[in-house]
């Protein structure tokens, strides 16, 4: 619950009303508490889905109350579901999630403040890249401490919201923000897209992450952790750098490229669990 009290402290600082900026605290402490209730009680798929849908709804009421278009509403209600998903997926090898959100939420606070209009989103990125700066050190490989889904669903709601209100502020900065997530979106596009091709019950949960394999063929969590930190260093964040000159085509290529190499990473025989 630490960033969700950071941002209820600080949101003032920025100007937004206190009534909108209860309601997105408030949805940023509804996912950590959908998680915390999953790691606790292991939550059935159903209320799982219906608790982060919920954070959407609630993103999208306080962008609907501050006057928002249509399009960023409607892209506050669905893409945390997405994006929560997402991260939750990617977090299962040490430091993997925290190392990659660093980079994610420092660079695209770097580029927000860029741009003079972006808002809120230089704050939030900036106090998200700091509470996981604090978190990393404890949860690098061997990992003492762990983000569990109360954290790792918190991430993504407040990649999703960031990332909205970056195309809000400036089209190329939302690609931008894209471009910086799609080490994590590919690697789950390329895993879900090889379950279903081969009929696979894609919604089940499963160890055919490509991360996964890494770690299951290499026996060393600080394999993936390089892979994923690889592609987040030498095509993502150049790829949003370079978006903010020429709009979606590197995002679109960096997620082809991460998408290409998840799937390249995932081949193979099915990664087993071994003792790490």
């Amino acid at each position: 619950m630490a960033l969700p009290a950071l941002l209820a402290m600080a949101w003032p600082m920025i100007g937004s009303p206190p009534a909108l900026a209860s309601s997105t605290v408030l949805a940023f402490a509804l996912a950590v508490i959908v998680g915390a209730l999953d790691d606790l009680a292991d939550l059935p798929t159903l209320p799982k889905l219906l608790g982060e849908a919920m954070v959407g709804g609630l993103l999208a009421a306080s962008a609907w109350l501050d006057g928002a278009s249509a399009w960023t509403v409607t892209s506050l209600a669905l893409l945390p579901l997405i994006t929560q998903n997402a991260f939750n997926f990617v977090d299962g090898s040490d430091g993997l999630l925290a190392s990659v959100a660093l980079g994610i939420f420092a660079a695209g606070a770097v580029l927000s403040w860029s741009v003079r209009d972006a808002g809120g989103v230089t704050f939030v990125g900036a106090v998200a890249a700091a509470a996981v700066a604090g978190f990393l050190p404890w949860n690098l490989p061997r990992a003492r401490v762990f983000m569990g889904d109360g954290g790792s669903l918190l991430l993504g709601a407040v990649y999703a919201w960031c990332t909205v209100r970056a195309f809000d502020a400036r089209w190329e900065l939302g690609w931008a923000w894209l471009a910086l997530g799609t080490p994590i979106v590919g690697d789950v596009a390329a895993c879900l897209l090889r379950r279903m091709a081969r009929g696979a019950e894609w919604w089940r949960a499963h160890r055919e992450h490509a991360y996964q394999r890494v770690v299951a063929r290499t026996g060393s969590h600080g394999s993936a952790l390089a892979w994923a930190m690889g592609l987040e260093l030498l095509v993502a964040i150049p790829a949003a750098i370079a978006c903010m000159r020429f709009g979606s085509m590197p995002a679109m290529l960096a997620l082809a490229v991460c998408a290409m190499v998840a799937w390249w990473g995932g081949s193979g025989r099915a990664a087993v669990p071994k003792k790490i």
